[in-house]
């Protein structure tokens, strides 16, 4: 059905150009039957413009600081519970988002004793993740992509605290 289609176009866009040859082209016929063959066209193959699907996607903002904690675990759980996905995000991306986030904080919270490991460990699944065109999905990479940054920050904020500790012992 949609060769026959691309037919039509094909034809039209001919015609056009003969009539382009023969100086008779009225623009405004020429306009009408490319608008009612495209009609004719989504109409045939069920294809409706949704603009909500077009959505803009806002991925959540990392904070520089959210206090100061004793662990890394701490740091990265204070960072992960600061997420603020905003009033007009799209629903699919921020429940993708969240799973992503507690699937990884539930692997955190089981290897908070060595969190270097895992952190290499969610790089290297980052790095094998597909997300295709669907929203759960990029929803999910990037909620991903959050908690190695979260993880990368709250190694910086230990270290940073670390930093402080020694400094009032000197």
């Amino acid at each position: 059905m949609a060769d026959n289609n691309n037919l039509d176009m094909f034809k039209l866009a001919e015609e056009v150009a003969r009539q382009k040859e023969k100086n008779s082209v009225n623009e405004d016929e020429v306009i009408d039957a490319i608008f009612s063959s495209l009609d004719s066209v989504t109409r045939q193959t069920d294809y409706t413009v949704n603009t909500d699907t077009a959505a803009h996607v806002i991925r959540p903002v990392l904070p520089r600081s959210v206090g100061d904690y004793t662990t890394r675990y701490e740091a990265y759980r204070a960072l992960v519970e600061a997420v603020s996905y905003g009033t007009n995000n799209v629903e699919e991306y921020v429940n993708g988002h969240k799973a992503a986030l507690n699937d990884c904080s539930n692997e955190v919270f089981n290897k908070r004793k060595n969190l270097s490991i895992y952190e290499n460990e969610l790089n290297r699944k980052l790095s094998e993740y597909v997300t295709n065109n669907d929203l759960y999905k990029k929803g999910y990479y990037d909620g991903m992509f959050y908690a190695v940054k979260a993880l990368k920050r709250s190694k910086e904020m230990a270290m940073e605290n670390m930093a402080k500790e020694l400094r009032k012992e000197l």
